[in-house]
């Protein structure tokens, strides 16, 4: 008892070296604790370092292989030129700047009835940034003629047009406008696809949705080329071989393919090619005399082949005068480089042409030249 009555009289330094010492201890714990938990610590943020550049490697992977899988998409040439949403093809769409799916979204949007009825609407499709469409806009060209419906039933106001057609070689726009719904076109560029083959114009009445009345008004109009017959004529003079040869055919220049047009006396590969491609270079026929003009085409044969060809409606792809470089005007065959260049520098000085008026003013453009593209171009 009196051992422990004198550990308690101890005198103040010596309660003080106690104190101390028992601070020290107490902190010297609490290091090691910490000296552990930043270990842990530090293990855990190795193991998240480790993980993330992990995750990092992985992605960097799957971009390459995307990128790999998809390397011929960047090889495409960007070519900006007017288009109709409306119409234009899954191509054109690719050397516009859209992405393969959204080519393939916009032509099921339109194949379920969807109709762009304003520049705007294309706004809304998926993946469209603010940057593409400002680079789009000028050269966004729509025409609702023939589409004033709404939906499905668009369908009903299209104007029927009946015109020779193949049905093995057809696209869906003439499928559409010869009177077929667009689930039978559907239907047969698919019969088309997986090898089958219309080998006479009865084949038709197999498709599904076909009715006899729709056949007996189409039957006139279909052309499927014979196996085994021989033509008269050689690539240059005008070859159809392998056709049969209506007198009356009559063909819609406006929409007429190569395997169309070479139904004409008169027009073979090559030239069905030309006149294919300068209606492309044109924005469209707003004449039959304009495929004179094609590349290979021969005046002494005008009287002959002209009579065939008839166009339902003018319409064409414009050019925005008020916003396209000289580059993009003079990709148009009625202007040179040096006539783009005198309209746009005279734009820059009075900001706006506007109208064909003003044009008269240019120097470098003849009255004739005004005449010839004035159908083309868009003062707004």
């Amino acid at each position: 008892m009196k051992k422990i009555e004198k550990i308690f009289l101890l005198t103040g330094e010596q309660w003080l070296g106690v104190l101390i010492l028992s601070l020290l201890l107490v902190g010297t714990m609490i290091a090691i604790k910490h000296l552990h938990v930043e270990e842990e610590t530090l293990v855990l943020v190795e193991d998240s370092v480790k993980t993330n550049f992990e995750n990092a490697q992985a992605k960097q992977d799957s971009i390459y292989k995307a990128n790999k899988r998809t390397y011929k998409r960047d090889t495409i040439e960007i070519r900006l030129q007017m288009f109709d949403p409306n119409t234009v093809d899954s191509i054109r769409l690719l050397h516009l700047g859209f992405q393969p799916w959204q080519a393939k979204n916009m032509i099921k949007y339109r194949a379920k009835g969807g109709i762009y009825r304003k520049k705007e609407d294309l706004k809304k499709l998926y993946g469209m940034t603010d940057s593409m469409y400002l680079a789009l806009e000028p050269y966004i060209q729509i025409s609702l003629d023939g589409f004033q419906g709404n939906g499905r039933d668009q369908q009903d106001e299209i104007k029927i047009i009946l015109q020779s057609f193949n049905p093995n070689t057809a696209d869906s726009c003439t499928l559409v406008q010869l009177g077929f719904k667009p689930w039978q076109a559907k239907n047969i560029l698919k019969y088309r696809a997986k090898g089958g083959k219309y080998r006479k114009a009865e084949d038709l009445k197999r498709l599904y949705g076909m009715t006899d009345s729709m056949y007996t008004a189409l039957e006139p109009y279909i052309q499927i080329p014979q196996e085994g017959t021989t033509g008269e004529q050689n690539q240059q003079d005008g070859s159809t071989k392998g056709y049969i040869q209506k007198k009356d055919t009559i063909l819609n220049l406006r929409t007429a393919d190569t395997t169309e047009l070479k139904m004409i006396r008169g027009i073979g590969s090559y030239r069905a090619k030309m006149i294919v491609r300068y209606r492309e270079q044109l924005g469209g026929y707003a004449r039959v005399e304009q495929m004179m003009e094609a590349k290979g085409m021969d005046k002494a044969v005008a009287d002959s082949i002209l009579p065939h060809f008839y166009i339902d409606s003018v319409i064409v792809e414009k050019l925005v005068v008020n916003r396209l470089r000289p580059e993009v005007l003079s990709r148009h065959p009625y202007l040179s480089f040096e006539q783009a260049k005198a309209i746009y520098e005279y734009r820059r000085k009075r900001i706006r042409i506007k109208s064909a008026d003003e044009l008269k003013k240019i120097k470098e453009l003849k009255e004739e030249d005004i005449e010839k593209l004035l159908i083309y171009l868009d003062f707004s």
